[in-house]
């Protein structure tokens, strides 16, 4: 349905979203279930009823044909931002200051109560956060929540710091939150520890990142006569700590998830929480929620138990050394990590039935329908002062597939528990909804060029798509085909109503395993924990659980666009020293505009564009939507994954943009 038929059949429309700021414009950005298609609801400042970006609105619109555009106007706000505002202390007067928000479109005043500050100067620049606005007051109030550096340590760290705070996101928390956490210090007492199954003197372990802080989930092993294995996956039992609406809690919630970027992260809970308290780090005990299974080496599960936990950790295992147990054990030769030869036999042993067991699970999960997208990490290596040094991608092994089978296990779990009491209690679920088909059918033609058939059925698609990843693995092509898989697939949820998750194939799924860093988790555990020990509902009501749900969905995709952005400004500083460097580099055609075509950079994955005025003999057909290539009386069509060779033209560092000059076509197809 185009716009012109909306605006025939209907005045006017009306939705609920968050206000947006983009560029010198403020509107709503969603997808329009009439269209199929995501558009964009320009709203005049006037009309903004005396709202703020960030907050959800009601919002009337329609299409206005003679501008082409979408306009709406703001008829009710539903709830409030809590985003902070970088703002500056303009003026002074009588028991207020008026603070000058910067660098949006809707530049405003808002007001402070002097009685709440101190040390404030003029000129100064604050982080503010709405309080309250009356509908007797001119201008909204705002709170003071910390005083800015005038200077960090760097343009570049300065540069992070701003693009951290206009999504949303700040790395310092609120007084009356840290002195909340000074009452949660004290040891865990006796009490506590006997209303726990105590996994104490049972081998325990935890395997992460070598930078990781915050060891949100531990695995215990034991072998049982039956020839079965009593694995335990234990989770910081973050609730405990964290009661519900306290002032700790109500600051995880506004911060919705923890973000993680090149050398830094903002966490959700604070730093003695995060990284002490509830972290599973090795020789201490600690206070976990635990999915505990009776398991063959099959990985057939034979029975389950939720509980109440206490652990410690016997060792802090990294992902490199897990796989250098596993390469050991196949006869790859000596461990890839000097370290995993410090490893105990019993550990080693049970390493090594973990792997057996998850690699069982993984290959079940796949013939059920489950997605297999090969995942990897580029990452950025950076200096003090934020300059990329080195970059390095990285291929999930399989010591990062023992963890991830693990987990999606207890999570599964979990969900079909909670599923079962559903009519009882409201409960939390991770979906994940069919792809498009837009998307679909460019990677059916794309396969099909090379020689590869699938079936583009929503249902069958993804064995399909499997194998045709198995046959590429050791292509150049492997890399654009799991991207554009990526691209095609819809963004996973929260959500209080179950649909299921497409990727994972996964009937029930929810989110159980990490509440240091994702507040749905934490959400989980208290549904969880209402319904095992018959304690009251922590959310009774349904369209608030909603709610949560919607905020939560709102600052993980906040926090998903940071780690883009940030990720975009290294592409542009690394592409600035190998500028200077001068050279040719290897990419691939990643997209298609019509302007040009994205390329990314196969050793750095550095992406920009090659515009199409740029290369030999090129045209493009705007009716067809594709790029040819005539060259004596040939023609041939420019397709994702075509190989070629450039050099890094212009890079601009506030816009994040790299422009690459066309050098020459390596191969169209390989």
């Amino acid at each position: 349905m185009s716009p012109k038929k909306i605006e025939s059949k209907r005045k006017h429309f009306t939705t609920e979203s968050r206000l947006e700021s983009r560029g010198h414009e403020v509107g709503i950005d969603f997808v329009d279930k009439r269209l199929k298609a995501p558009i964009w609801i320009k709203i005049n400042p006037k009309n903004l009823n005396r709202s703020l970006p960030g907050d959800l609105i009601k919002v009337k619109y329609r299409y206005i044909k003679k501008q082409g555009e979408f306009k709406g106007w703001v008829v009710e706000i539903l709830k409030r931002t809590r985003k902070p505002i970088v703002a500056t202390v303009v003026f002074e007067f009588d028991e207020y200051y008026y603070k000058l928000e910067g660098k949006t479109a809707t530049k405003r005043y808002y007001l402070m109560d002097k009685r709440d500050i101190s040390d404030v100067y003029l000129g100064q620049r604050v982080l503010i956060r709405f309080k309250k606005w009356e509908r007797y007051q001119s201008y909204p109030v705002a709170e003071l929540m910390q005083r800015l550096d005038s200077t960090r340590k760097s343009a570049h760290r300065n540069h992070i710091f701003q693009m951290v705070l206009d999504y949303g996101f700040y790395d310092s928390f609120p007084q009356k939150v840290l002195d909340e956490i000074e009452s949660l210090k004290p040891p865990i007492s006796s009490k506590e520890i006997k209303k726990r199954m105590d996994f104490r003197d049972v081998l325990t372990f935890t395997i992460d990142q070598e930078t990781s802080k915050d060891l949100d989930d531990a695995i215990s092993f034991k072998e049982l006569s039956n020839a079965t294995y009593q694995i335990g996956i234990h989770i910081a039992d973050v609730t405990h700590y964290v009661s519900k609406d306290s002032t700790v809690d109500r600051e995880a919630y506004n911060r919705g998830t923890s973000v993680y970027f090149i050398d830094q992260v903002i966490p959700m809970l604070p730093e003695i929480l995060s990284n002490d308290l509830c972290s599973l780090n090795p020789s201490e005990d600690k206070l976990t929620f635990s999915v505990v299974f009776e398991i063959t080496s099959e990985g057939k599960v034979m029975d389950q138990q939720f509980a109440k936990t206490i652990i410690h950790s016997n060792r802090r295992l990294f992902y490199q050394e897990v796989q250098g147990v596993i390469d050991e054990n196949k006869g790859a030769g000596q461990s890839r990590d000097t370290h995993a030869n410090g490893i105990s036999n019993p550990l080693k042993k049970a390493l090594l039935v973990l792997h057996k067991i998850t690699q069982n699970l993984r290959l079940k999960r796949i013939n059920e329908g489950s997605l297999i997208i090969p995942s990897e990490e580029v990452k950025f290596e950076v200096d003090q002062d934020a300059n990329p040094t080195q970059v390095t991608v990285k291929i999930q092994n399989q010591a990062q597939q023992l963890i991830e089978e693990l987990m999606l296990l207890a999570n599964k779990t979990v969900a079909e528990f909670l599923s079962l009491h559903r009519y009882k209690t409201p409960a939390v679920y991770r979906i994940h909804d069919v792809p498009s088909m837009d998307g679909l059918e460019q990677i059916s033609k794309r396969l099909k060029s090379l020689g590869i058939q699938i079936n583009t059925n929503p249902n069958t698609v993804k064995s399909h798509l499997n194998s045709s990843m198995v046959s590429l693995s050791n292509t150049p092509h492997a890399y654009w085909l799991s991207s554009l898989i990526t691209k095609a697939m819809s963004k996973a949820q929260y959500s209080t109503e179950n649909i299921g998750h497409y990727g994972l194939g996964f009937e029930k799924y929810t989110h159980f395993t990490s509440p240091i860093r994702r507040y749905p988790d934490v959400m989980v555990h208290r549904i969880l924990n209402s319904i095992l020990f018959n304690q009251k509902k922590e959310y009774k009501d349904l369209n608030k659980l909603e709610q949560f749900c919607q905020h939560t969905n709102f600052k993980e995709l906040n926090a998903l666009k940071l780690e883009r952005e940030v990720q975009k400004l290294m592409q542009c500083l690394y592409a600035l020293q190998l500028k200077q460097k001068g050279g040719t580099y290897k990419g691939y055609v990643s997209g298609l505009s019509r302007y040009g075509m994205f390329v990314e950079l196969i050793e750095s994955r550095c992406q920009g564009m090659v515009f199409f005025r740029e290369v030999p003999h090129a045209n493009y057909s705007f009716i067809e939507n594709q790029w040819t290539i005539e060259k004596r009386k040939r023609r041939k069509v420019v397709e994702i994954g075509d190989l070629l060779d450039v050099n890094i033209g212009k890079v601009s560092l506030e816009r994040r943009l790299i422009d690459f000059h066309f050098i020459q076509w390596i191969s169209q197809k390989q």
